[in-house]
């Protein structure tokens, strides 16, 4: 039955707390440290996403995620403009835990993640301002976002993230 499956589903196959800490620290790192680099928080929201696919995702299969996250950042953004939201950043995680949970588990109804995810909400929410206040720098967040950055491996995903990072000697 499907309450059957809900219950095996949250025992055993996902744990949504890990995509809303990645995906906040993400964030609030790229904020941190490359905030003028976007012109605004859609792209910032969308290389958040894809770090945090990064842990569920390798290669093609990530990089093949980059327009999805990029249409889910977007959706996230415009629904804080009409609605007059704080952040985005909740929505977007929603939808990408919904995305990702839907990747590893195929045979699972989409019906079934995407109620299990928004059952998840208030614990996404206060996840994200328990992040949000008491972030200040990682190393090993501040690595990986250093690295997907500047790293010349990474150049096709900011490409497409519309991410341009203009080399120091260029600078002046």
């Amino acid at each position: 039955s499907r309450r059957n499956e809900m219950e095996v589903f949250k025992r055993i196959k996902y744990n949504p707390g890990k995509i809303t800490e990645y995906t906040a620290k993400y964030y609030l790192e790229l904020a941190r440290s490359y905030r003028d680099i976007y012109s605004d928080e859609t792209y910032m929201l969308a290389a958040s996403g894809v770090l945090t696919a990064g842990h569920y995702l390798l290669g093609e299969k990530r990089y093949s995620l980059i327009p999805e996250i990029i249409d889910m950042a977007k959706e996230a953004v415009l629904h804080k403009n009409i609605l007059a939201k704080p952040d985005p950043i909740c929505d977007f995680i929603i939808q990408l835990q919904t995305k990702l949970l839907k990747i590893q588990n195929p045979s699972t109804e989409q019906s079934t993640i995407e109620e299990f995810c928004y059952e998840h909400r208030s614990d996404t929410e206060k996840g994200v301002q328990r992040i949000k206040k008491g972030y200040a720098g990682n190393k090993e967040i501040a690595s990986v976002v250093s690295k997907f950055m500047v790293s010349a491996d990474y150049h096709a995903f900011r490409r497409r993230l519309r991410i341009e990072i203009v080399p120091p000697s260029k600078m002046s």
